[in-house]
């Protein structure tokens, strides 16, 4: 009983929320069966959900005390449960969303007959409408739903011979244009993590639409529009440019959940373009602190584990050292508890690491266990740097063979391989450079900066500046 999807529907629910259920369930209205009633009763009389606590036999005799065990029974007052609890799930979703209320009440107005007070309701909508906070897509569907609905309600009066043709055609294409650029983005980042393809039906001609019209009333459309443009060149400012200032402004117009997504989007370019261009850190690390600061980057207050890594990554090549210590310690007990240690411990090696404390490194490298390949990548690449660093150049020379042999082997890295291999073959290079050959150390220079994409850009750029000062 325990893993029935009874149950796990019944455990999402808040304490607010099992308040409100339970007058739900004793309201002959909303339910109609006692034993659901005495379901209900069984599971809120648990002090835990759990295996031991709700198994079939205990619930059998808290509902039926008197009867032999019927299986089959049992499972019938399940189903019943289970629907009622998601009529009630369904109703507070309903009961959330109040600024639909209205239109809907115009609906089932008009459709009863009943002109005058679908007018009236309909009325109120456009009201609601006019302070409504919100600017995202779903509010450009609330306006359409609204123009809809007029015209329906014109066309049952024919009131006057005039329709709202026009208006309902701009509101359904501005609403089109903002959720198509939004899950469009969403494909762009699948399918850098995935090398997957997807076609999105007219975006070409979305993006020219928005680049030769006046969409500055619509942050839902802008927003979602150079994100999309960023994405698709990395290698470009304009767009990134043009972003940043709309989220410094447009916050308030989006929902928690959304904006978190818009930030997502936003950082995962500016990856992109650190790798790729100009190793912009300080916009990255700005966007991860402002992401921490409004929770954006918890997921059920918990933080993932490559954003912990990331973040880590970027304060250290920042020199932002007490900070990251600082963060370390703060989220670690935010990571999933399955592989809370060994992040806290890679990134905690790669702390001591940015700071030359090589004897603490070296050891938290080697005793870890990775269950993730980034991590397992990260590893090898401290352990790199530090042999380079220490001058173990014959341990290198092999250690860098053995892993891109590693990378190459690995089907699913995505644009992460090709980071990688850059970086050994940069790698490579300073391993094969005299350290006062001034002409050969400037070749090396440009193939860094062109090579693209090429993480550790500092890194390689620090050693390479080393070289004469030897």
């Amino acid at each position: 009983m325990y893993t029935s999807k009874m149950i796990r529907v019944y455990k999402s629910l808040s304490d607010a929320e099992l308040r409100k259920f339970k007058k739900w369930v004793y309201s002959p209205f909303a339910n109609r069966h006692t034993d659901v009633q005495k379901m209900i009763d069984f599971l809120m009389s648990r002090a835990s959900i759990s295996p031991a606590t709700t198994n079939k036999e205990r619930a059998y005799n808290f509902i039926f005390p008197d009867e032999t065990i019927d299986l089959k029974k049992l499972r019938y007052v399940m189903a019943y449960t289970l629907d009622v609890l998601e009529e009630f799930i369904a109703y507070m979703a309903f009961s959330r969303n109040k600024s639909d209320f209205n239109n809907i009440l115009a609906k089932e107005y008009r459709e009863r007959k009943l002109s005058s007070f679908a007018n009236e309701s309909l009325e109120n909508f456009k009201e609601t409408l006019k302070n409504y906070p919100l600017k995202d897509s779903n509010a450009l569907r609330k306006h359409f739903d609204y123009e809809l609905e007029n015209l329906y309600q014109i066309g049952d009066e024919n009131r006057h011979g005039f329709f709202n043709f026009k208006e309902v055609v701009s509101t359904l294409n501005v609403y089109y244009i903002a959720e198509t650029l939004k899950h469009a983005c969403s494909i762009l980042m699948h399918e850098t993590m995935s090398d997957k393809k997807y076609e999105i039906p007219l975006i070409d001609s979305i993006l020219e639409e928005v680049e030769k019209n006046d969409y500055e009333q619509y942050p839902a459309v802008l927003v979602y529009f150079y994100i999309y443009k960023s994405l698709l060149s990395p290698s470009e400012n304009y767009y990134f440019d043009k972003l940043m200032p709309l989220l410094d402004n447009n916050e308030q117009f989006f929902t928690h959940s959304e904006w978190k997504d818009v930030y997502l989007f936003t950082i995962n370019y500016s990856i992109k373009r650190v790798n790729s261009i100009d190793g912009d850190y300080q916009t990255l690390f700005s966007l991860y602190k402002k992401s921490l600061e409004k929770g954006y980057l918890l997921n059920m207050n918990e933080i993932d584990k490559f954003a912990y890594r990331n973040i880590t990554r970027v304060g250290l090549i920042l020199g932002e050292y007490d900070w990251v210590k600082t963060f370390l310690e703060e989220y670690k007990d935010k990571l999933d508890p399955k592989y809370k240690e060994q992040v806290y411990l890679i990134n905690l090696a790669q702390y001591y690491f940015s700071i030359k404390a090589f004897d603490k490194t070296m050891p938290l490298l080697l005793t870890v266990e990775y269950s993730d390949v980034l991590h397992v990548i990260g590893a090898k690449l401290m352990l790199m740097k530090i042999y380079y660093e220490t001058n173990e150049f014959d341990a290198l020379d092999s250690f860098i063979e053995s892993f891109g042999t590693f990378l190459k082997r690995k089907k699913k890295l995505g644009y992460h391989k090709k980071v990688y291999l850059n970086i050994l073959n940069m790698t490579k290079l300073l391993l094969k450079l005299d350290d006062y050959d001034i002409i050969e150390k400037e070749r090396v220079r440009a193939k860094i900066e062109m090579t693209k994409p090429v993480g550790e850009k500092n890194w390689l750029m620090e050693q390479l500046n080393k070289k004469n000062k030897r």
